[in-house]
């Protein structure tokens, strides 16, 4: 039997147990259930990130006789494709103009054997340049350094691709309330870099005991089983 945990799973615990952004014990274990359901804020953020990776994402640019020039992408979540104008994309056009030489969504997969058992460790780095990483994230918050350092998310893929340094790409997004849900009305850009360091794959190691921990604890583990093809 083998486990398969992603980076994602083991972060949530991590900004649980750092009691960050307001992240219950609840929201862990529906997590690593796979049953966290998505807000429209959140897929507003989800379609923002594609545009924002717009040298990788299907994104059709498109001219509109009343806003002229506008993106639509197209979400998972939705039956329909989520539209932005020129203005709202365009932080999100500067920057993937500026990261044209990127490998976008690059798999990361790492076995080890721990806490008696064996796992399959995964995740998904937005984007790879020479031998930096790259996160883009969507919300409504500003960048956050030291919640952004205490993350295990770069930690583990710097350790597992033998990365120099990791980035996270901040889009805040500025959000309307209207009938229709959230509109995005703007959005600002930061962007912080943390080094990779000695230790650093322990500490992963540490994380990802610690999840395992949780899931025993809370009887979780069938859920994070690795599936057979």
């Amino acid at each position: 039997m083998r486990y398969r945990i992603s980076v994602s799973k083991i972060d949530q615990l991590r900004s649980y147990m750092d009691e960050e952004y307001n992240t219950t014990q609840q929201d862990v274990i529906d997590y690593l259930k796979g049953t966290k359901a998505f807000t429209p804020a959140m897929t507003l953020g989800t379609a923002f990130h594609s545009l924002v990776e717009m040298n990788h994402r299907d994104v059709e640019i498109c001219e509109d006789p009343k806003h002229g020039t506008i993106f639509k992408v197209k979400v998972p979540e939705l039956q329909y494709p989520m539209t932005f104008t020129a203005g709202q994309a365009k932080p999100a056009v500067e920057f993937a103009a500026a990261h044209r030489g990127a490998i976008y969504e690059t798999p990361v997969e790492k076995e080890v054997h721990i806490s008696g058992v064996d796992v399959l460790i995964t995740g998904r780095v937005d984007m790879i340049e020479g031998r930096s990483g790259r996160d883009i994230k969507t919300g409504k918050y500003n960048l956050d350094v030291d919640q952004r350092y205490r993350s295990s998310q770069w930690r583990f893929y710097t350790w597992i691709l033998g990365l120099k340094d990791f980035h996270y790409d901040n889009f805040r997004l500025l959000l309307a309330d209207s009938n229709a849900g959230p509109i995005m009305i703007g959005s600002e850009y930061e962007s912080v870099s943390f080094d990779t360091y000695d230790g650093i794959e322990a500490d992963c190691l540490r994380y990802l005991a610690s999840l395992i921990d949780f899931a025993r604890m809370h009887d979780l583990m069938s859920y994070l089983e690795e599936k057979k093809k």
